[in-house]
């Protein structure tokens, strides 16, 4: 269902007049001898004071990626982490406290995510920490970002060093800002999907480092934010389905509006996405974004989706769904987003999610109650055959970036 969704603003106004009739003039008369003329007192009409309508003031202070009012300007300067995203490493820590979180297609046929946030400080634990993508040095290139990764291939971190990202590997030796998880680890979780980084040691560390921790005073994020964002135009949707497609096969992420809690959340591999450090926690977005995008293969394995220039998708708030655009002026820019008539896009107060879709994939919405829904039998059991070699090519990954901790410790950079 594609539907753009035209609207027309009527203006009228409405001019009304009034007039007032004066009195009489009386006779003249000869004024007595004895007494002065009296006259009966006159009431000057009144009128009932009125009282100008009361606005609240504009929030002095915003969240530049939220919208969220703040009690001072926002000075602290992103930090981004790319995360694992196959069915095994569920469930994620800390990724309910982000301030964006991006899905896109890596390698084999599984999706990473790239999660954002400007206060990592008072996060305790994130993760699980995952090997750097191009995708992911370019989004933090334009959000100003410091990156964190489990190593990568040289390729890979050849291409974060080349473009002059911040970066840390997530596993330093010698750092406490990093730990692996014991009880994943008993639990029969793969080394991988164990490794978590806290959220203030990594601050600490950061600045020890000698890494700018503040952001630019410039930065304009573009994004606008307004309290009742859910498009009037829009259509009903409860339910999105964001179906990534790559090669014949696909792998849904559902979101699911809830009105008593005014945001979404996120369903995948049939399992609901909750916060399994604070208190398996919901995620929950209040902006839901399906940006399509052309990608492109390096390297013969590294799915990239590009991201400079313009291009078109979904925005869905508050049970309502619109077509919109999306730009990005080059690779220090982040995205901004408008209506398809190219008026700025205002979105809701809170979180995002943002999918990275390639030119194939489908989103579909509908306003129902949530059901099940999912890859068909054939694409599940292909996916999870991939899902499998894609460890496989991670843990060769891994094995080479292990060996050569001197290749990664220049390739992380100060």
């Amino acid at each position: 269902m594609k539907k753009i969704i035209a609207g027309m603003l009527i203006f009228s106004a409405l001019l009304a007049g009034c007039g007032r009739q004066g009195a009489p003039m009386a006779e003249p008369t000869q004024p007595a001898l004895t007494a002065a003329p009296t006259t009966e007192p006159t009431t000057e009409p009144t009128t009932e004071p009125t009282t100008e309508p009361t606005t609240e003031p504009a929030p002095e202070f915003i969240h530049p990626l939220t919208g969220r009012e703040l009690d001072g300007p926002m000075t602290d300067r992103v930090f981004g982490f790319s995360i694992g995203n196959t069915k095994e490493s569920l469930p994620h820590y800390g990724v309910s406290k982000a301030d964006l979180v991006f899905e896109a297609f890596a390698n084999g046929l599984t999706t990473r995510r790239f999660a954002m946030f400007t206060d990592i400080g008072s996060i305790e634990s994130v993760g699980g920490s995952r090997s750097m993508r191009v995708q992911f040095s370019d989004l933090a290139l334009g959000y100003d970002a410091i990156a964190l990764y489990a190593g990568g291939s040289q390729y890979v971190l050849g291409d974060l060093k080349k473009s002059g990202v911040d970066g840390i590997v997530s596993e330093q030796w010698g750092a406490d800002f990093y730990y692996r998880d014991k009880d994943r680890m008993h639990n029969g979780y793969n080394y991988e999907h164990c490794l978590f980084v806290r959220g203030a040691d990594l601050l600490e560390y950061a600045k020890n480092e000698g890494f700018r921790v503040t952001q630019e005073p410039d930065k304009d994020y573009g994004l606008h934010f307004t309290e009742h964002a859910a498009p009037a135009d829009g259509e009903d949707a409860g339910i999105v389905t964001i179906t990534f497609k790559l090669s014949n096969r696909s792998k849904p992420t559902i979101m699911t509006y809830h009105p008593e809690r005014g945001a979404y959340t996120m369903t995948q591999y049939d399992v609901d996405m909750v916060d399994g450090y604070y208190d398996n926690a919901p995620e929950l977005y209040k902006n839901v974004f399906a940006l399509t995008c052309t990608y492109h293969t390096e390297e013969r394995i590294y799915h990239v989706p590009e991201t400079v220039g313009d291009g078109e998708g979904y925005f869905a708030c508050d049970g309502k769904i619109i077509p919109i655009q999306w730009h990005r002026a080059d690779n220090n820019s982040p995205f901004t987003f408008t209506r398809m008539d190219g008026t700025p896009l205002e979105q809701g107060i809170g979180s995002s999610y943002i999918a990275l879709i390639p030119t194939d994939s489908t989103v579909e919405w509908e306003d129902a109650e949530p059901a099940q829904v999912l890859a068909d039998e054939t694409v599940a059991e292909e996916d999870a055959a991939e899902a499998i070699a894609e460890e496989g090519t991670d843990a060769t990954i891994m094995e080479a970036e292990m060996a050569d901790d001197t290749l990664l410790s220049e390739d992380a950079g100060g």
